[in-house]
């Protein structure tokens, strides 16, 4: 019954077959207590496993064994090697090797691996095909090739797990030449290789870019009807030999019939496409994938990539994602974010006012924050709310463009410091920096809000008589705002009509907002006429000129 209970699903069962023992007065049989051990150990619970093992009056080499088992099963590799060092059996159950070999293969313990492997010689135990893999595995793993191949070799036996152990650990050290040569001895052995073997080999030759041997493991996997020609891993391993050999239209045509796509798949295409020149195809797969809720993982070897995924996603509105990746990136990755990254970044923290995030990859700047990294940091900071920051950095900053100047016009207009707003855009002038549109409509937000009409007449002739720019829709909005705001409803009326495009609805509001505060009923009635012309279903029309009726109504009624 207990060996029924191997794995998780199974413990509710084991536990009371556990408690069954106890209550039957069979507690004490060493035997019985082992098994127990070893089903917690395959259901994943050391810690219980220990408590069963503490209760043995007299452990065996079984009950360690299990034991150091139940521990590597678990992950808890180091705590196993330290029940091994305590295990006061003599000789030890030759069964514990296994497990104590594939701890320190887990923890590239070269040194804890040898001397258990001098152990095993000493104790004169016979190396069984097990144990040889595991050790095979482990001085793999740590880099001992020579030795590896040594016992690879010594092996009468070999089984699947052996030759992929070989195979895997020439892929891991870079030798790719010398796995696609042991896997060639494996067919002369009449062996079928499994999903692990054949996504190592396809590595293989995806790095030394063997395009024709890769064509020959994936024709084998088609002729021989394997279930591997449906497994995510294969799959994806054969669209990676693709794209790094080089082919990117069977690269293309591995990716299209893949059963189901994850990160990996779609961060290989992807990088594939802008590897290759073919930069649309890049943006329309990234397109793609985030309309199809994949979020994009720390996998992409270039900069290029991961600032097209960074934009597609900020673009897309999912700027905390787009963060998230780039957290994501600066941990898992060796690549180093260049000035475009931080600025897509930066804006992305600006947009959900994620100020914290933008003061960490501040601080971690190995740069002097000019241009348009510096813009940036001004741009987040005074969107984050902190304007005294946006003014340090832009005080800090050697060199100024327009856009720098531009930004810290827009952040002290933003906050409502319209005097220090109007000083800062003379310096810029004083600088022989030309303003753009962009800090033209902020000094003209500046103007309406200090009521200022002769300096936003000023700004507004200067456009274009200065500067020979057209004034957009939004500029000539706030002047109409500006003007309507003191009382000048005529003067909007006529900037409205002389507008040399249609005005859209804001500016309608703009004059109807106004001429109910004036009390002016019959240019009301024409604001709002031309406001309900756009046919929205929209109710702030109707709002202001019912309240504007009532307020004449009262009036009249006072009068």
């Amino acid at each position: 019954l207990l060996r029924s209970c191997n794995d998780a699903a199974h413990l509710s069962q084991g536990k009371r077959i556990h408690a069954h023992i106890h209550h039957s007065g069979l507690a004490h049989s060493t035997h019985l207590q082992n098994r127990l051990i070893q089903m917690y150990g395959k259901c994943r619970r050391p810690r219980e496993a220990q408590l069963v093992f503490d209760h043995i009056r007299a452990p065996d080499a079984d009950s360690w064994m299990n034991l150091i088992a139940a521990f590597v099963r678990s992950g808890a590799e180091r705590e196993a090697l330290h029940l091994y060092a305590a295990m006061d059996v003599s000789p030890p159950n030759p069964f514990v090797y296994p497990s104590v070999i594939k701890a320190c293969s887990v923890l590239r313990d070269l040194a804890q691996g040898r001397e258990i492997h001098r152990r095993i010689i000493q104790h004169q135990h016979c190396l069984d095909a097990v144990t040889s893999t595991a050790l095979v595995d482990m001085y793999a793993k740590c880099g001992d090739l020579e030795t590896a191949a040594t016992i690879f070799s010594s092996i009468q036996e070999k089984t699947l797990v052996s030759w992929a152990a070989m195979i895997s650990g020439y892929v891991r050290n870079e030798r790719y030449s010398r796995a696609i040569g042991i896997f060639h001895r494996m067919n002369l052995e009449g062996l079928e290789p499994d999903d692990f073997i054949l996504s190592s080999l396809l590595l293989a030759c995806s790095k030394i870019q063997a395009l024709d041997q890769g064509r020959t493991i994936h024709a084998r996997i088609l002729s021989s009807s394997s279930p591997a020609a449906t497994n995510l891993v294969v799959e994806t391993a054969l669209m990676v030999m693709y794209a790094n050999c080089g082919s990117l239209i069977d690269a293309k045509s591995m990716f299209d019939g893949m059963s189901s796509k994850d990160s990996i798949a779609w961060a290989t295409m992807i990088e594939a496409y802008f590897r290759y020149g073919d930069t649309g195809a890049g943006i329309a797969a990234l397109r793609v994938m985030i309309l199809e809720g994949v979020k994009p993982q720390a996998n992409f070897r270039t900069v290029e990539c991961w600032n097209s995924v960074i934009l597609a996603l900020a673009s897309a509105g999912r700027e905390r994602e787009a963060l998230d990746l780039f957290q994501e990136m600066e941990k898992t990755s060796a690549l180093v974010p260049d000035a475009v990254t931080l600025n897509r970044i930066l804006g992305a923290c600006a947009a959900i006012g994620a100020l914290d995030e933008g003061r960490a990859i501040h601080s971690q700047l190995k740069i002097h924050p000019d241009g348009p990294v510096g813009n940036s940091l001004v741009h987040m900071y005074a969107k984050c709310g902190s304007l005294m920051e946006a003014r340090q950095v832009f005080d800090g900053m050697l060199e100024r463009n327009v856009v720098g100047w531009t930004a810290m016009v827009v952040a002290l207009a933003h906050h409502g410091f319209h005097g220090e707003c109007l000083e800062k855009f003379r310096l810029m002038r004083h600088h022989g920096i030309d303003p753009d549109g962009v800090a033209f409509t902020n000094l003209l937000n500046c103007c309406s809000h200090a009521g200022l009409v002769s300096r936003g007449w000023m700004f507004f002739a200067a456009m274009t008589q200065d500067h020979g720019m057209e004034p957009t829709g939004e500029q000539y909005e706030v002047m109409v705002d500006l003007v309507a705001r003191c009382g000048r409803l005529e003067v909007a009326e006529e900037l409205m009509e002389a507008m040399p495009f249609q005005p859209d609805e804001e500016g309608w509001l703009i004059v109807l907002g106004a001429s109910k505060t004036q009390g002016d009923v019959e240019r009301a009635c024409w604001a709002a006429r031309n406001s309900l012309a756009y046919g929205r279903v929209e109710s702030s029309p109707y709002v202001l000129l019912s309240n504007l009726h009532t307020n004449v109504a009262n009036l009249q009624t006072i009068a």
